[in-house]
């Protein structure tokens, strides 16, 4: 649309009427809203929406156990039976 309006190559010629260029500039916006619309309806997108949440809780998850002075692991930085605290 810019190349359009700007006057730059082929595209400065090209008309609004449906039955002439109109479809040319439709195309790769029709084209989009599809795919888009076709990646919600198969759950592509929230499979990865979905699997980006898991992984940024796992990671606060991890972040907040090391910050208590313990491992992800379990029991490498416990302190033994008994102790004082």
């Amino acid at each position: 649309m810019i190349a359009h309006f700007a006057g730059w190559g082929p595209m400065a010629t090209w008309n609004w009427d449906w039955d002439g260029d109109a479809w040319k500039f439709a195309t790769p916006f029709v084209l989009a809203l599809l795919w888009w619309k076709g990646l919600d309806v198969s759950g592509v997108s929230g499979r990865r929406a979905t699997a980006k949440e898991q992984a940024r809780l796992a990671e606060r998850q991890r972040e907040r156990v090391q910050n208590l002075g313990r491992s992800a692991g379990g029991g490498e930085n416990r302190r033994p039976p008994g102790g004082s605290r």
